[in-house]
């Protein structure tokens, strides 16, 4: 008999299993309401982009760093963030021009190994907050519902 959960994202997100999903994704769910509202309401434009992006990122109290940077012969705007107690460094490419995210990257080192995570984004639908009600889980024929499932070996 096989067994499932259900779990809302909250409690997904504590499971550290969030990576499953794409950084990207985890990034937009978890990612401030000021940013959900900028881009789901399209008060983003060309002239500023940039701003829109300092004003949410550094209001948050990140020791972000942000700057120009090319990447493969195109121009983007990064944010760069470092934990040198975890180890590990990320950097989000935006189109400075869209300001979409088009890639993320994480970097890190973990025992022996080096570590190195590139993110891709080729599309991306916004959605607005869906409602939790929206889905129903009905019960599975042949399988248990359990509380929560440890997915390894992460």
């Amino acid at each position: 008999m096989g067994i499932y959960a259900i779990a809302d994202f909250q409690e997904f997100k504590q499971s550290n299993h969030g990576f499953l999903i794409g950084f990207s994704s985890s990034l937009f769910l978890d990612a401030s309401p000021k940013f959900q509202e900028a881009v789901t309401t399209n008060n983003i434009s060309e002239s500023n982009v940039v701003d829109v992006l300092h004003s949410i990122f550094l209001s948050e109290k990140l020791p972000l760093l942000g700057g120009d940077r090319q990447l493969q012969g195109r121009n983007y705007y990064t944010y760069s963030y470092s934990d040198p107690l975890k180890g590990f460094s990320s950097r989000v490419f935006v189109n400075p021009t869209t300001a979409t995210v088009e890639q993320i990257e994480l970097i890190g080192k973990h025992g022996d190994l080096d570590i190195v995570v590139t993110e891709k984004i080729g599309q991306r639908r916004e959605s607005l907050t869906i409602n939790a009600n929206t889905f129903s889980f009905p019960s599975m024929t042949g399988m248990q519902q359990v509380e929560s499932i440890s997915i390894g070996p992460f």
